[in-house]
């Protein structure tokens, strides 16, 4: 009880909280150079009650892997726990994490995104497999959360852009929706999971016959 009134007292979980990176859908002036990235996932024909319930399904996924603890002075969630359970636990803790990467990609989010959450997971990982200090780095670098943050700001400025597209084309003088230049041009044209996979493939044989070149015979 005492321990606690200190922790209160000095505000341990507003300034941990406070210190946490928080996700964002701003895209870099290097995402920018890669026309190909700005590629949406393919997205699923939801009605707008489907969307939210499937959003609040991410938000718990998120705070169940992040934050199922929240009384504690750090918020503990399910996936620092795993991460003190060595090989099994952080593979568990992936495939949680990675279901709910999934669970965004059906809203139809650029391939950008996607890759920001992808390597937000493997950053998650690479700190979860260090031994003994693991489990105590997992608590200070929340990925499901920053992916679901980074996923509400998506859609928060994409809705913000098409409801000024839609205000715009209604009334006599069209105006600019009010958008930050880094939420401009984010996303351009839908691209099946087929080629996609297809792409990453030829990606991948191409930089193994760039890193190991065939000796040509002559």
């Amino acid at each position: 009880m005492f321990q606690r009134w200190i922790y209160n007292r000095l505000k341990v979980p507003e300034r941990m909280e406070s210190v946490r990176p928080r996700g964002t859908a701003k895209m870099t002036r290097f995402e920018r150079q890669f026309d190909y990235l700005r590629h949406t996932t393919p997205k699923k024909h939801m009605t707008d009650k489907e969307r939210a319930k499937l959003l609040k399904k991410i938000e718990r996924y998120a705070n169940w892997l992040d934050n199922a603890l929240p009384a504690f002075p750090i918020s503990i969630g399910i996936d620092s726990l795993l991460s003190f359970i060595p090989i099994v636990g952080p593979l568990c803790g992936a495939l949680f994490a990675l279901y709910q990467v999934y669970l965004s990609t059906l809203f139809g989010i650029p391939l950008w995104l996607l890759l920001r959450m992808m390597t937000s997971l493997v950053i998650d990982a690479v700190l979860s497999s260090i031994p003994f200090v693991g489990g105590f780095l997992d608590l200070l670098y929340k990925a499901n959360l920053w992916n679901y943050e980074a996923l509400c700001d998506y859609l928060d400025h994409m809705d913000t852009a098409a409801s000024g597209a839609t205000s715009s084309s209604s009334s006599s003088a069209p105006t600019e929706p009010n958008i930050d230049k880094h939420y401009q041009d984010i996303a351009t044209t839908e691209i099946s999971w087929t080629q996609l996979f297809y792409d990453i493939k030829h990606i991948n044989t191409s930089l193994i016959t760039w890193i190991h070149p065939k000796n040509k015979q002559s």
